[in-house]
């Protein structure tokens, strides 16, 4: 009995070994993609907001898709989870004089129609954003073809218009976790 191998049969063997490695770490790195990480909190006392957050997700102050080339007056934080396009967007805007929570509510309802497409955004209905008064509105909306649910809130709080957005695949596992960081916002001085 020899334990010697020919060159054909090393490569064929070192090639099996390779692919059999190579398939074990993407499966350990495809995980499940509406796996959560624990929710810790995400303080921003700049923008006066507070939220629990998965740790696995990607969080990103004032990205220029939402907020332009300068953010002025006009902030977002963004909370997502890309594996499924589920997300939370924190829009923070510095208001002009005393603006009430219905015309703050209206101008916005104004801006989410206009860049909707055929979604039906809900009438705003009053709500608690923080323990502050707040109104809701809630569309489906489609994006390259899939459905989405779209929540938002609007409050006012110390001179400053909040809008926090909830978006996520219409059939996703992951609006729980969603509902559960809409639910830890908080306001901060």
């Amino acid at each position: 009995m020899s334990l010697w191998l020919s060159p054909r049969r090393i490569v064929k063997t070192r090639l099996a070994l390779v692919s059999l490695i190579t398939w074990l770490l993407l499966s350990a790195c495809a995980g499940n993609p509406y796996e959560v990480g624990e929710l810790q909190p995400y303080i921003n006392p700049a923008f006066g907001f507070r939220v629990d957050t998965p740790s696995n997700w990607i969080t990103s102050v004032d990205p220029s898709s939402l907020v332009g080339a300068r953010a002025d007056k006009l902030h977002a934080v963004a909370f997502v989870s890309q594996a499924v396009r589920a997300r939370l967007v924190v829009y923070v805007q510095e208001l002009d004089g005393d603006e009430t929570l219905a015309g703050f509510a209206k101008r916005q309802m104004a801006g989410l129609r206009s860049t909707a497409g055929d979604a039906a955004f809900s009438e705003p209905a009053p709500v608690l954003l923080g323990g502050v008064g707040a109104m809701m509105t809630q569309a489906a909306v489609e994006q390259d073809g899939q459905a989405f649910l779209q929540r938002t809130l609007f409050a006012i709080r110390n001179g400053r218009g909040y809008a926090v957005s909830i978006i996520a695949p219409a059939d996703s596992e992951l609006t729980a976790t969603l509902e559960q960081m809409l639910a830890s916002f908080g306001f901060v001085q």
